[in-house]
């Protein structure tokens, strides 16, 4: 039976090359949480940029011409 405690990193199991598999895994995990973490925050960011940009474009642009 193996226990794991996720929140200290601390894990039990019965064989030491278990163990080490889970431990790869559980840095494998942390580096693609922080490359998703940071793809969001870019993201996030571009869309804010992105955004401000349209508004700033639609009160800037002129009619070409007006109906009568």
């Amino acid at each position: 039976m193996n226990i794991y405690n996720f929140n200290q990193h601390e894990i039990f199991t019965a064989d030491t090359k278990s163990m080490f598999k889970i431990e790869n895994v559980l840095k494998t995990r942390t580096t693609l949480d922080g490359i998703t973490q940071s793809f969001k925050d870019n993201w996030s960011k571009s869309e804010i940029q992105r955004d401000s940009l349209l508004v700033k474009d639609a009160s800037e642009t002129k009619p070409r011409c007006s109906r009568k």
